[in-house]
């Protein structure tokens, strides 16, 4: 048989949940609940302090009473937990996204739920669809790089709203979409350190692109700038065009694939400068001009993300573009927290700046 307190508990919780008590709305008084239910003060007191302690309801500061929590209008409702699904959690890049998310979610007394896409979409599809989202309190997403990107992570998104769960992005975004973003200024990087060869004279440089999302295009659209400033043409023979899911970090590439970067390289002509747009291009670039036996000495490389060396000795010192991915992952786990804690719906989007590093940079011979 259902205990007095018990029965007390579930009626609060179902004027929650049929909305009979909206988010923000204030729980009648102590003595009007001990009458209307015909129980005791420490009856209604074990079952708000209860509902509290779960996140259904909560205290404002500056005001008296108990209100219902606004972080109710989501599914989660208190599990204080948050899923957090991240490309390829091994990579350096990756681990100090999450890193920063799990300093800022362990000091909110919140876990982390990992789902590691390893650029399979399906996978993360596939997850979220079988998802219980009554166990978590939102989510945190950095969108899979896929052929087509757009589309693929909309339906990702769709299953979050769908959900009413809420969510941030971080690092990566999806065009169009009113979604809460924490991103690094890829663009304006990428400009500075464009615009720093070509003040060395490297005016036809190489541009290493990998799949088309968020990230590449804006990289590329700062690469636009800088060119566009000098007055410089960026030929399209100069991009090449690489699918980098198909290069896997730890192992050289694909014969095959190495054999179509060295086609797109001699159909380049004439560089003095390589910038590349990630380490995985970087590598399978680097490995093809030497087998193409180019004078690695008279080639100015650059990378857009820090360089953990991918071919030594050539990329030991170059310049190169450090984002603050701890800080990052910090910023979006924050920025979760707070909607979740106010409810708010207003979508908010912050960028972290870079460190652009030009060691090892040279005029052009």
């Amino acid at each position: 048989m259902e205990s007095k307190y018990e029965t007390l508990k579930r009626n609060l919780l179902e004027d929650i949940q049929s909305g009979r008590l909206k988010p923000g709305d204030q729980i009648p008084p102590q003595r009007e609940m001990e009458e209307i239910y015909g129980v005791s003060r420490i009856t209604v007191k074990k079952a708000v302090a209860d509902l509290i302690q779960e996140g259904a309801l909560e205290h404002l500061k500056g005001k008296k009473g108990v209100f219902v929590r606004k972080q109710s209008v989501f599914s989660g409702g208190g599990s204080k937990t948050i899923a957090v699904a991240l490309d390829d959690i091994t990579s350096f890049y990756d681990s100090n996204l999450l890193k920063g998310i799990e300093d800022c979610l362990w000091k909110q007394d919140y876990h982390t739920i990992i789902c590691n896409a390893n650029r399979n979409i399906d996978k993360v599809e596939e997850y979220f669809r079988s998802f219980d989202f009554s166990k978590i309190d939102g989510i945190i997403y950095l969108p899979v790089v896929v052929a087509d990107y757009e589309e693929r992570n909309r339906r990702i998104l769709e299953i979050f709203r769908e959900k009413a769960v809420p969510f941030v992005l971080i690092d990566q975004y999806i065009r169009g979409e009113p979604a809460n973003l924490v991103s690094t200024d890829h663009r304006n990087a990428a400009r500075e350190i464009c615009r720093a060869l070509i003040e060395r004279d490297h005016r036809n440089i190489l541009i290493g692109k990998g799949l088309d999302c968020y990230a590449v295009d804006e990289r590329i659209s700062g690469i636009v700038d800088a060119h566009r400033a000098a007055g410089l043409p960026l030929a399209d023979r100069r991009v090449l065009e690489i699918n980098d899911n198909l290069l896997v970090p730890g192992r050289d590439p694909n014969p095959s694939e190495l054999d179509k970067i060295k086609e797109m390289i001699l159909a380049a002509g004439e560089f003095s400068a390589f910038y590349a747009i990630n380490n995985r291009i970087m590598k399978a670039v680097v490995l093809a001009m030497v087998d193409l036996g180019l004078d690695m000495n008279r080639i100015q490389l650059a990378l857009h993300n820090e360089v953990n060396k991918p071919v030594p000795p050539y990329t030991d010192n170059i310049p190169h573009i450090i984002p603050h991915l701890h800080k990052i992952g910090l910023e979006g786990a924050n920025l979760l927290m707070k909607i979740i804690e106010t409810g708010d719906e207003q979508t908010v989007q912050l960028i972290v700046n870079s460190k652009v590093v030009l060691n090892g940079l040279k005029i052009k011979e």
